[in-house]
């Protein structure tokens, strides 16, 4: 049962320190070039950045329903 928790915990800890961060910075980014005006929009790395902000959200949320499943795990291990 410690391996579980620690594994939730080191997950929690990624997607809070690394994940996350990454993910808000790529957010601004797009936003920031959205808001520009034309002038600032480019296509390409526009297209770039999405493409980044779906693998970090994708990475983000794997690693928070690794989470909740080993809450739900380890509750029903408790309750049995």
């Amino acid at each position: 049962m410690a391996w579980g928790l620690g594994l939730s915990l080191a997950a929690t800890a990624a997607n809070l320190f690394v994940v996350e961060p990454k993910t808000t910075a790529n957010m601004f980014a797009r936003y920031d070039m959205q808001g520009g005006g034309a002038e600032n929009y480019d296509a390409g790395q526009a297209d770039a950045l999405k493409k980044e902000f779906g693998l970090l959200h994708g990475l983000s949320s794997l690693l928070n329903l690794g989470c909740l499943c080993y809450a739900l795990v380890h509750g029903w291990r408790v309750l049995v």
